[in-house]
């Protein structure tokens, strides 16, 4: 209550004069949070006393002047002429001012920035945009938005990232919270207008490994939020907090009443989907390398590697995993590349590996494309001896590579390692297996089968053309020996030794005249026997 009076100057000298009028403010606080929106609260006021300008006390000649708020009749607004005496008619002492309340109401979307792929891949920073939108026709500030970290652990807040802890985000707690005020700068002064929007960005980090296509969800909720002059509000169609168990509809839905089951406008979704690493590999003989081999020789082998998932791959290592009827030599090659020229060095596991990266040059710029290959040579040398048509295999295995950024990546269906006993090989040279299916072929994995040549000499010996079988004692007789190569090896150095028997003698100088002994290369071995030596060197090979 108020008392208008001339003693305390609210009136003129000699009070209110007929036909005068007088103002008086007051200033009312609405609750808040009151009610929702649209709410008209009445505001009623009366004249409980009064006194004429002598003091005396006066009776109204319409109205009953009291402090009984129920007790007057209220026909129209602002209505002066009713007579209050008078059953049903407007009490002219009394009068009501309404105000409706307005609507406070953010909602919240969760978005990819649009730098940032839809697919991606084990590792990756992801950037995030997350926009708040006054929907409501009341300018807010403070506004508390959270952002739900995976709890399978796919996806990881990291403060150090720039944009994070440095532009207003706290994971201290668990999952990051940000307040958007305008105090901190993120919001206009007078606060966020009704019919505008704000972003901000926040960075979180994928796990590694994750599995080849999957998605990896990560929502994000406006907590609380107060009007511009910092009085907490209660949103019109969403409940804010932070548990994330609001009801979603559809992504980047704005126009969803929460509180009738519908789409909670306040919290939103943003979808990624995992990019598949995948590498595989074959090994097969080089061109020109023949697949019968003599002990003793240098085999050439190709390995190819091929980049069948959609991430670019780099520090692709490999191991050869020698068989032990083979060598590693790190000079061994063809006069042009060798062993060590082309990366192979002794690994950890006791076997030749080698690491194909960007760094090194054998890699283009940016790593192994998808739907890209790489080849990388191995010379190897059969030992000597061997038996004949044996079959000897090497098997080769991508035992590590990276993704072009250097992060460690997981195969989509093969383990890379250096174990040469956990790998199925169904068949040679196929890239289409799954090897986290049991029994299926290890695509990253892959065997090269040389067959070790024969050497196999035969010989016949008959009397020389023209020389009769019957012979007289005194007689010199010319036979004539034949070595055949009845092998898949080249022969040399061929010894022949002549058993002569007991009837017969050697004479070095024995002949027709144009050939003897001697010039044909007989002499008297350690045996005790003639022996003579077929060579290239000699000329009686080709």
């Amino acid at each position: 209550t108020t008392t208008l009076s001339v003693a305390d100057g609210e009136l003129p000298a000699g009070g209110l004069a007929p036909n005068e009028s007088v103002t008086i403010d007051i200033f009312l606080t609405l609750n808040s949070p009151l009610l929702p929106p649209g709410t008209v609260i009445d505001n009623y006021a009366e004249i409980s006393a009064a006194l004429d300008d002598t003091g005396d006390a006066q009776q109204d000649v319409d109205s009953a002047y009291d402090d009984d708020p129920a007790d007057d009749d209220l026909t129209s607004d602002n209505n002066t002429s009713g007579n209050g005496n008078i059953p049903g008619e407007d009490d002219d002492d009394h009068d009501v001012a309404s105000v409706t309340i307005q609507s406070f109401d953010l909602a919240l979307m969760k978005l990819l920035a649009a730098d940032q792929p839809s697919v991606v891949r084990p590792g990756d920073t992801l950037h995030y945009r997350i926009r708040v939108i006054n929907q409501g026709m009341i300018a807010a500030d403070n506004i508390g938005v959270i952002d739900y970290l995976p709890l399978d652990g796919s996806l990881y807040y990291e403060g150090g990232i720039m944009g994070n802890d440095d532009a207003g985000w706290d994971g201290t707690s668990g999952d990051p919270v940000r307040t958007l005020s305008v105090a901190n700068g993120d919001l206009p002064g007078g606060g966020l207008a009704p019919g505008d929007s704000v972003e901000v960005s926040i960075y979180l980090t994928l796990a590694n490994p994750l599995a080849a296509g999957a998605t990896v969800d990560n929502f994000a909720e406006i907590t609380a939020a107060t009007d511009e002059n910092g009085d907490p509000q209660d949103d019109y169609d969403s409940t804010p907090d932070d548990t994330n168990d609001d009801v979603l509809t559809q992504d980047n839905e704005v126009s969803g009443n929460g509180n009738d089951g519908e789409d909670e406008d306040d919290h939103d979704i943003a979808t990624v989907e995992i990019l598949p690493f995948d590498v595989a590999l074959i090994k097969e003989l080089a061109a020109g390398q023949s697949d019968v081999v003599a002990p003793g020789d240098t085999v050439r082998y190709t390995i190819t590697v091929f980049n069948q998932g959609g991430i670019p791959a780099d520090n692709i290592e490999i191991t050869d995993y020698v068989p032990a009827d083979m060598t590693f030599e790190a000079g061994a090659g063809d006069g042009t590349d060798s062993n060590m020229s082309l990366g192979w060095t002794i690994g950890g596991s006791g076997y030749p590996v080698t690491t194909l990266s960007v760094a090194d040059g054998e890699l283009p710029a940016g790593g192994l494309l998808p739907n890209e290959s790489v080849t990388i040579d191995l010379f190897l040398t059969l030992n000597n001896p061997l038996p004949a048509g044996a079959e000897v295999a090497n098997y080769a295995e991508i035992s590590d590579a990276t993704d072009e950024n250097g992060d460690v990546q997981t195969d989509d269906d093969s383990l890379l390692d250096d174990d040469p006993t956990d790998d199925d090989l169904t068949s040679d040279n196929n890239t289409n297996g799954d090897g986290t299916i049991p029994g299926e072929d290890d695509d990253d994995h892959d065997v090269a089968v040389i067959t070790t040549a024969t050497f196999d000499l035969a010989l016949i010996k008959e009397l020389a053309a023209g020389q009769d079988a019957s012979v007289e004692p005194g007689d010199t007789v010319r036979y004539t020996i034949t070595v055949i190569n009845q092998g898949d090896i080249a022969a040399d150095a061929i010894e022949v030794t002549d058993y002569v028997p007991a009837e017969m003698m050697f004479e070095a100088g024995a002949g027709d005249g144009m050939d003897d002994n001697t010039s044909l290369g007989w002499t008297i071995g350690g045996s005790g026997y003639p022996v003579t030596t077929l060579s290239v060197a000699d000329g009686e090979l080709p």
